[in-house]
């Protein structure tokens, strides 16, 4: 039963780059899909030049909300003998979600340092999660046990077997793994079923009548590599059927409105992309619905997803509004 004596806290399991990696064999990750509510995070056409190092900075930028921070580089000021020229920060995650406090555990220095930058506090040590060498494809990052990292995590959210106490614990658990820049599958698999491990330790601990049962708040999001994301070939990965449009007649093609995960606030996103974008689940005993994906799949997710899809960059508003943090966005 949910007790809503309290707001949410919520743990976010991020598989950067390791979509293509999902096997039938990861149950749990297919099971949490399976009883929460699944869509899409559109993501911006990724740069030609960029590896997946690049990448996963450039799309963790649009999750956490700062790509058009980094877009538009610096702020110049005029006066009348001279030029400043000053740096466009973003403000802290405390300053945009009402004093939210989040965390970020990580295997992606680059990401940590984001992430710091942001405000997120680092936590690593609680998890013994080490960075893995961004340079070295066949080497398995050194991954604590799942038993371990799910017991701390809930924790840090103040849902474990101490008494929870707002003013000292998170309210918000990024986890990212990723298999950095390297092309060895079995980095990418032993990520992902690392994930999936964790995320089954979770569920077991959320036994009836636990804080965690009552107030946890799991989400899943899962992305592609440079490689996967590159190949506008696969059209079995589109979000929007061209030939749904290039059918219309003629003179209604100028009817046709616009995607609404192309918006942002009130204005055209030029340069989305139509096709592979992040794989989100929502999950809340008691709270969020529950459509009829039965998997972690592209193709179900697009026939049986209720949540559709919204611009990545709307993700962290979506998810503060659930915790209490935020005004609800959109309908």
């Amino acid at each position: 039963m949910v007790i809503a004596d309290a707001p949410a806290r919520a743990i976010v399991f991020f598989g950067d780059g390791l979509m293509e990696f999902v096997s039938p064999s990861h149950s749990h990750l297919h099971a949490l899909a399976a009883s929460g509510a699944c869509g899409f995070l559109a993501l911006r056409n990724l740069p030609s030049y960029m590896d997946n190092m690049s990448r996963s900075i450039f799309e963790m930028q649009q999750l956490l909300d700062v790509h058009d921070f980094g877009k538009a580089g610096i702020i110049e000021t005029s006066s009348k003998n001279n030029v400043t020229t000053t740096a466009l920060t973003p403000p802290s995650i405390a300053e945009r979600f009402m004093g939210m406090k989040a965390a970020i555990i990580t295997n992606s220095e680059p990401i940590a340092n984001l992430g710091e930058n942001l405000g997120f506090m680092l936590n690593n040590s609680k998890v013994g999660l080490h960075f893995s060498e961004p340079h070295v494809s066949n080497s398995v990052p050194q991954l604590a046990s799942s038993a371990q990292v799910a017991s701390e995590l809930l924790e840090l959210l103040g849902l474990g077997s101490q008494p929870l106490k707002e003013s000292n614990n998170c309210e918000l658990v990024l986890v990212h793994v990723t298999a950095g820049s390297g092309t060895d599958d079995a980095v990418a698999r032993s990520c992902i079923d690392w994930i999936d491990s964790i995320v089954g330790e979770v569920k077991n601990l959320m036994q009836p009548g636990t804080k965690a049962d009552d107030h946890l708040y799991l989400t899943l999001v899962f992305s592609y590599g440079v490689k996967a994301a590159s190949d506008v070939s696969l059209n079995n990965l589109e979000l929007h059927r061209q030939q749904v449009f290039d059918s219309l007649q003629t003179n209604l093609r100028v009817h046709c409105p616009q995607q609404s995960y192309k918006m942002k606030d009130g204005k055209l996103v030029i340069d989305v992309r139509d096709h592979h974008p992040m794989l989100v689940v929502h999950q809340m005993n008691g709270v969020t619905r529950r459509d009829h994906v039965s998997s972690l799949d592209f193709d179900d997710f697009l026939k049986n997803g209720c949540n559709l899809s919204i611009l990545a960059d709307r993700f962290l508003h979506e998810l503060a509004f659930k915790l209490w943090k935020a005004p609800k966005y959109g309908a």
